[in-house]
């Protein structure tokens, strides 16, 4: 009886969990992944519908991660176009830099997209001026 009991308990939960699956939807991939061409060093990307706000942003300097984080923005004022403004002061060295953005679900209505395309190269170099 117990086994039976356990068995029954087993399907109820599987059975749960895939009708959450199902009906979570995953989020279109953000599109529009460019440098500002009014800001230097300036990601900037399209909303995603549904994404409430929340994006995942990586950026790297000649194909090595220098900067993963996650960006919140107002749930009350959505952009037709957001920036990770906070890139800036990770930009210290000479190289090549590129990024790209995932759009963040809730994991319950919505899941997570799908890396975006990286941004065109950025090439930067450094000032070699110092001042005190």
């Amino acid at each position: 009886m117990k086994k039976q009991i356990t068995a029954v308990m087993a399907a109820f939960l599987s059975a749960a969990m895939a009708f959450n699956s199902l009906a979570a939807t995953k989020l279109a991939t953000p599109t529009g992944v460019q440098w500002s061409s009014e800001e230097e060093a300036l990601p900037q990307w399209n909303a995603v519908d549904g994404a409430a706000g929340k994006y995942q942003v990586e950026a790297y300097l000649n194909n090595e991660r220098i900067y993963n984080s996650t960006h919140h923005y107002s749930t009350t004022h959505l952009e037709e176009v957001y920036e990770a403004g906070g890139f800036t002061s990770w930009v210290n060295e000479s190289g090549i830099y590129k990024f790209r953005v995932m759009a963040l679900g809730d994991d319950a209505n919505t899941l997570d997209s799908d890396w975006s395309d990286y941004s065109e190269d950025w090439d930067f170099v450094k000032a070699d001026v110092q001042f005190d």
